[in-house]
């Protein structure tokens, strides 16, 4: 006769372990897709309030690996969210904490802090999916979510506590809008020059001036001033965040004698 006791426990493992009522517990996979789906509406959402192109595209990536999740290549969507969701962190993660400890506005505290809050809940499910956990649920509320809330949290409260700085006074500014600078070409006098750079788009840009040995990070909705000393001669502005410069972010500063 078969003997229960010695049959193959595959089938069993691979089968989403119940709560009491009878219902699948809430899994990885469901966290990764939840979260997964969450992020690509915020970064949508961002992308149309400040028109930004990189933001638009990565949505789309977004919607589009989470998309593939309920599929035969649900893998392939799994490893797509997970790096996406590190990218995402890693640029909304540090224009968080370089917002709140300048006095950044609220505003961009709240934006650059939010989106790195759910880009490491996607980042973890989708570890923890790839990892091959897909099935199991976390033991009560998932570390994960409580690390990305406490650090949600903290950043709203030190930006919203935090008194806004007083500005330099400048002899140029310019704002990058849109994989732009604006205005493209700056003026100012030999000597001392003082330039006021404002990120209105999501992720990080460079006000960089190769030939006068400038190169200020500006992080996502951030206000940054450099000072440098100028000889007279037109000099070229890029970008240097890779695949900036080649689409179009460039300028110049004209420097009077």
């Amino acid at each position: 006769m078969h003997d229960p006791t010695t049959a193959p426990r595959t089938d069993a493992a691979k089968t989403p372990r119940l709560d009491e009522g009878g219902t699948p517990q809430f899994t990885w996979r469901r966290l990764l897709s939840i979260s997964g789906s969450v992020t690509a509406v915020a970064f949508t959402l961002a992308a149309a309030a400040m028109s930004d192109i990189e933001a638009a595209v990565v949505a789309a990536g977004f919607f589009a690996t989470a998309f593939l999740l309920p599929t035969r290549w649900g893998g392939v969507g799994a490893a797509g969210l997970a790096l996406l969701s590190a990218v995402a962190l890693f640029f909304m993660g540090t224009a968080a904490i370089v917002n709140v400890s300048s006095g950044s506005t609220l505003r961009s505290v709240a934006i650059s802090a939010g989106l790195a809050a759910l880009s490491l809940v996607t980042l973890s499910a989708g570890l923890a999916v790839l990892v091959g956990k897909a099935d199991r649920g976390p033991n009560g509320p998932s570390v994960t979510v409580v690390a990305a809330l406490a650090a949600l949290t903290v950043a709203l409260a030190a930006g919203a506590a935090t008194d806004a700085a007083v500005p330099p006074t400048v002899d140029a500014a310019v704002v990058t809008d849109n994989l732009a600078f604006s205005p493209p070409d700056l003026t100012a006098s030999a000597g001392e020059v003082t330039v006021a750079v404002t990120n209105d788009d999501l992720f990080w840009h460079t006000f960089t001036v190769p030939d006068l040995g400038v190169d200020l990070p500006v992080p996502a909705g951030g206000e940054r001033t450099v000072t440098f000393d100028a000889p007279p001669g037109t000099y070229e502005i890029v970008c240097r965040i890779p695949g900036h410069t080649e689409a179009g972010m460039v300028g110049t500063i004209a420097v009077a004698g």
